[in-house]
């Protein structure tokens, strides 16, 4: 049977072929690393070169995983005890070579352990404002009033000084890392415009002293004047109430015909 010179020349390219040494593996796409938010999945894969058949090991953390044989490694239902480094280990009959190491990281949500708390206040006072959360670091904090960010306000306590009836209002806290962020629920804040303070039950007391009662707010500073022509009015004392009625207490002294008093808010 006489062949055919083109069968001839095919069998002779093959019998080079199949005298040909197998070559290595070598890895032309390394697997690259990632950051998934826990119960996610996760996918590494890898692409080689080398004469067939290639075989693959994926391993963590340079333990074999079982059953990871193939060209992708995927992990469903991610969680903080599956990160680490991956990487994959490549053979064939003419030798092996190990990928550099994808790095796995695991992101847990933010959790609001701690809401902020609805206030009600008096004009003048501090206010805070105070959040907790549990998630992968850092945290950031961004607290927000009807909705619009406060420029500055990244700590987990807000710390509103000396507020006023404009600062009224709805506040929440956005807290997020990496992966995830989370809104808490709404914590509105009244601010009152403080009663007017007043003076009363003026009396005599012992030695010669007048004792008088100052009517306001409490935890608020009041500044008390005495006159004796109701033109100069001369400050007597400065007081932070502790109470809504507090004791004042005057020594006028025998000179003095008149004595007036008044209070006013600084």
């Amino acid at each position: 049977i006489t062949q055919h010179p083109i069968e001839s020349f095919r069998a002779a390219i093959d019998q080079v072929r199949a005298s040909e040494p197998p070559s290595p593996p070598v890895i032309t796409t390394q697997p690259q690393g990632l950051s998934v938010l826990a119960g996610g999945s996760a996918a590494f894969t890898v692409t080689a070169g080398g004469t067939a058949p290639l075989n693959y090991q994926w391993q963590k953390n340079g333990e074999p995983i079982a059953g990871a044989t193939g060209l992708m490694l995927t992990l469903a239902n991610v969680q903080p005890t599956d990160a680490g480094d991956y990487a994959v280990l490549i053979g064939n009959a003419a030798g092996s070579v190990m990928s550099a190491p994808a790095t796995l990281t695991v992101i847990e949500p933010v959790a609001l352990t701690v809401q902020p708390k609805a206030q009600k206040v008096v004009a003048g006072t501090t206010v805070r404002f105070t959040a907790a959360a549990t998630g992968t670091a850092p945290l950031q904090f961004e607290w927000r009033k009807d909705g619009q960010a406060i420029s500055g306000s990244t700590n987990a306590t807000l710390v509103l000084e000396n507020v006023t009836l404009a600062q009224s209002g709805d506040y929440t806290v956005q807290v997020s890392n990496a992966g995830h962020a989370a809104l808490s629920a709404v914590a509105n804040l009244t601010v009152l415009a403080p009663a007017p303070a007043r003076l009363s039950d003026i009396r005599l007391g012992p030695g010669g002293t007048v004792e008088f009662a100052l009517n306001g707010e409490a935890g608020q500073t009041y500044r008390i004047e005495v006159s004796a022509n109701l033109v100069d009015w001369l400050a007597l004392d400065v007081v932070t109430t502790t109470s809504a009625t507090w004791t004042i207490r005057d020594i006028p002294g025998t000179s003095v015909p008149h004595r007036f008093y008044r209070v006013v808010t600084p």
